[in-house]
């Protein structure tokens, strides 16, 4: 906004200080240079001790200035020079101050509005004080013009914005302006030092339309050794909606250093899995032997085992299903790191490209209160099925289905694997060779129906709109899927820690699972099979579009229930 001096006072002290000057364009009317002066003096009289002072404020040859204290550590900036970045305890060294300085300007009823390394300076000593508060405010009040432009022209008249894009929230293109604002540009700042990226690619003010339809990569993609609770604590930070954020600047500083200590090794140097986590001490003592002795049944390694806020009551639940173009990014990326290692040697090559995956483009749905069975049905259900009915299925009276996209005589759910197996001996595999027509044939017969594609999808993310059933980061033992120890189906429920926080089972991988949802004709199936090479095909977003007449190996279904209130189970 404008140049900056290193000066001398001579009238006090002697000292170093340093003078502001904003840019002509800024100050086009001698009305606006006045305004600026008056509002940099009235700021001068806020004082805090994490806060820069605004020593006082004057006009030379027609153009004003501010006098600011100096202090002679450099800034965060010059510290960590882009793509760099530093451990979680460095940032601890000034996040607390400057949260502390923010939120008393909040209560002073002021915004900072620009907070970016560039902006945390450091004394000899590496205390940590925020700069330039009231500069933004000062030049936005002295526009006269800023109540009668709408917001998109004052975001693209040149010179207007104030702020730095990259580090401002996505509400700032609509100048709703609250405390939650500097929390969010406080968060950027953090997530960048930890990672040595920003959150978002765009350049310039097209971030901040960004911002609004897309969300950032998962922190702890990009710092897989921070603890999960302060991953937690950046992100609820950058929430889309500034209603989501903390409660406060030290809110989310104590949540982040909160997450760091808790997420310290226990006594003894033994961590136990994040998914045990509020549990009782005998359910998590039984938890952990089935860790110890089940090799399936290890937490994620690495991987952000999540909690997640239910739905309560009756009301309807908006929903961001599908995929933003940011997600796919990231599906692309994953797609990349595992595709050569599961292709295997003469395999086919995996297509990574966003097409690939099938992800709907991401749309708000509503959604009614909804139970959606834990476990996929299995044989055993399906055989009582028919039995009660006498029901026929499609592979049946065909005489034939599908096993990795062969066509194979006999196939069918009685014989899953081949003419010599038989379902009896795999009662809690889940059924397949079922085709949309009989999965909904066994819904109906107990009162229930297949869920849609979203209700299916919110299942699997949640309200916080997880990348996978257990969390935003893959792991290979979560799910029964090509890359695994396992070649074929597993029982139902083989990979405890791949379920959702509220404890659903086999959403990524072991069997693909129909729903209600066609797309000119074709079915949407969702959840990946056992065959799956491409980790991305597991994501809660990704789908595979079917003949409602497809019978295999790979697919399976469960039901779901219209309730009065949401399950919190």
């Amino acid at each position: 906004m404008g140049s900056v001096f290193r000066a001398r006072d001579t009238e006090l002290f002697d000292r170093s200080v340093v003078i502001k000057v904003p840019h002509a364009a800024m100050l086009e009317t001698p009305m606006v240079r006045e305004r600026f002066v008056s509002e940099m003096r009235s700021l001068a009289r806020v004082e805090h001790p994490h806060i820069i002072k605004i020593l006082g404020a004057g006009e030379h040859e027609g153009v004003p200035f501010a006098v600011v204290q100096y202090v002679g550590g450099g800034d965060l900036r010059e510290r960590v020079p882009p793509g760099a970045h530093v451990s979680p305890q460095e940032i601890l060294g000034w996040l607390p101050a400057v949260a502390s300085a923010l939120d008393f300007v909040h209560r002073e009823g002021l915004c900072h509005r620009d907070v970016k390394p560039a902006n945390i300076f450091f004394d000899e000593h590496g205390n940590a004080f925020l700069s330039d508060f009231g500069i933004a405010t000062a030049m936005e009040r002295s526009d006269p013009e800023e109540t009668q432009l709408p917001s998109k022209t004052q975001l693209t008249m040149g010179g207007t914005f104030i702020g730095s894009p990259a580090y401002a929230p996505p509400e700032s293109i609509v100048r709703d302006i609250s405390p939650a604002y500097d929390q969010y540009s406080l968060a950027v700042t953090v997530y960048e030092m930890l990672t040595g990226r920003l959150p978002y690619e765009e350049g310039g003010e097209a971030v901040l339309m960004a911002k609004n339809w897309d969300l950032p990569t998962p922190i702890g993609e990009l710092a897989p050794d921070l603890p999960q609770a302060a991953a937690d604590a950046v992100m609820q930070a950058l929430s889309t909606r500034a209603r989501d954020r903390h409660e406060s600047c030290s809110a989310f500083a104590e949540a982040f250093a909160s997450g760091l200590s808790a997420s310290a090794p226990a006594a003894g140097g033994v961590r136990l899995p994040g998914v045990l986590a509020g549990l009782g001490a005998a359910s998590a003592a039984a938890a952990l032997l089935v860790w110890v002795l089940w090799p399936n049944a290890r937490a994620p390694a690495g991987a952000d085992v999540q909690t997640q806020a239910a739905p309560t009551g009756g009301a309807e639940v908006t929903f961001l299903a599908g995929s933003t173009p940011g997600e796919l990014r990231r599906a692309t990326d994953l797609c990349l790191q595992y595709a050569g290692d599961a292709a295997g040697a003469g395999a086919a090559e995996v297509d990574c490209e966003p097409a690939a995956f099938g992800d709907a483009v991401a749309h708000e749905v509503e959604l009614s209160p909804f139970s959606l069975d834990r476990e996929e049905v299995t044989n055993a259900k399906f055989a009582e099925f028919v039995e009660r009915t006498g029901y026929s299925t499609e592979a049946e009276r065909r005489g034939y289905s599908w096993h990795r996209n062969i066509e194979s005589p006999g196939l069918s759910w009685r014989k899953p694997m081949g003419p010599e197996s038989s379902f009896r001996d795999l009662p809690e595999h889940p059924v397949v060779h079922v085709s949309l027509a009989d999965a909904e044939a066994f819904c109906e017969s107990g009162g229930a129906r297949l869920p849609t594609e979203e209700e299916w999808e919110f299942a699997a993310r949640g309200t916080e709109r997880r990348m996978f059933p257990w969390g935003n980061r893959f792991d290979d033992v979560a799910a029964n899927w090509n890359g695994s120890d396992v070649d074929g189906l597993q029982d139902v429920g083989a990979h405890p820690f791949g379920e959702t926080p509220l404890r659903t089972q086999d959403m990524a991988g072991n069997a693909a699972e129909w729903t209600a949802s066609r797309v000119e004709g074709d079915v949407v199936i969702k959840g990946g099979s056992w065959i799956e090479r491409d980790p991305a095909a597991l994501r809660g977003a990704a789908r595979l579009i079917e003949s409602p007449d497809y019978t295999g190996s790979d697919v399976g279904f469960r039901c779901v229930r219209d309730v009065p209130e949401w399950p919190t189970s």
